[in-house]
């Protein structure tokens, strides 16, 4: 080639043409046609329903459809398939498709669930029912158990008489095993169940056989895990303004606090000159000897100049260093 400087001719690649001759370089081709061989002169329209990505050499493949631009695939969303087809189909009822991409649909489903079950549709199926929850087969989901009774296993037909009244768990499956739930659980149903509710951070109970759930640790307390059987105080350096708090807010720099359990910010007095303070401190920290501050609210103290040196705690003013 003379304009190339050439001496032989390169072939192109899978997804490109050239269709002159003494062509300088291949073409892309373009959206909605390909081509898979090397050397072609021209590229192949795709099926009416898909597009090529320009240059891919390759179509949309089934379980997939053309992006409105025409420039992307995109695969079929669950419950719905793609086999040559303008686009994706959803599912007939009766069966379905549990991932993207789908070719097909499968799974034959019943028109009703076998008892101790209930149908989360007729695409996805049946489910086992849940402890405390039962079907006989008379119904289409799982029914909650009444009052005073208790399913003991998932798949339930039928509820039996609770071994343990509300705010009791059993060790053993039986009411020989029944114990009272402890400080910082409780439990709301009548069951059987091998243990209680925790209560969540920020909350807490002191009852033993607590029925009800955990109530919110007040302004100026918190629990910072779960469990807790009684909400603490704020530290003093801290506070919290609002109900159910897992934590307590520090002072900023500069301020400190003395008080435990606040409920506010205010209770931050800002140190005076002469002091300072890291956050969440509980008292203001003099400067030291060879150190002065001179301003109110500081988070630091500030060493006398070379040569000099002040022999006195809290000063507030350089001139307190002396030759």
């Amino acid at each position: 080639n003379p304009n190339t400087g050439q001496s032989t001719c390169s072939v192109c690649s899978a997804g490109t043409y050239s269709s002159s001759t003494g062509s300088t370089s291949c073409i892309l081709c373009p959206a909605g046609k390909y081509v898979t061989t090397v050397g072609s002169t021209s590229c192949t329209n795709c099926a009416s329903r898909l597009a090529s990505p320009g240059g891919t050499g390759i179509c949309c493949p089934d379980g997939s459809y053309t992006s409105a631009s025409g420039l992307s695939c995109l695969q079929c969303s669950t419950n719905s398939y793609s086999v040559g087809a303008a686009a994706c189909s959803t599912c007939a009822t009766g069966s379905y498709a549990t991932s993207t991409g789908s070719t097909a649909c499968t799974g034959q489903i019943a028109s009703a669930c076998p008892p101790g079950s209930g149908m989360v549709s007729t695409q996805l199926g049946c489910y086992l029912c849940a402890i405390n929850t039962y079907n006989t087969g008379s119904s289409s989901q799982c029914l909650s158990c009444p009052t005073g009774m208790v399913a003991l296993s998932v798949g339930s037909v039928s509820c039996v008489v609770s071994p343990c009244s509300i705010g009791s768990y059993t060790t053993t499956g039986t009411s020989a095993g029944c114990k009272l739930c402890p400080a910082g659980t409780y439990d709301t149903q009548f069951g059987a169940g091998s243990s209680c509710t925790s209560c969540l951070s920020g909350t807490s109970s002191s009852a033993i056989g607590s029925s009800s759930p955990c109530s919110s640790c007040g302004p100026g307390t918190f629990a910072d895990a779960s469990g807790a059987s009684s909400c603490t105080s704020c530290p003093a350096g801290t506070y919290t303004a609002s109900s159910g708090s897992s934590s307590c807010s520090g002072c900023p720099v500069g301020k400190a606090s003395s008080s435990i359990g606040a409920v506010s910010s205010a209770t931050c007095s800002t140190c005076p000159a002469g002091t300072y303070s890291l956050k969440a401190a509980s008292v203001c920290t003099p400067c030291s000897p060879g150190y002065y501050n001179l301003n109110d609210g500081s988070s630091s103290c500030t060493s006398c100049p070379v040569g000099t040196y002040d022999p006195y705690y809290s000063s507030a003013s350089m001139s307190s260093c002396l030759p």
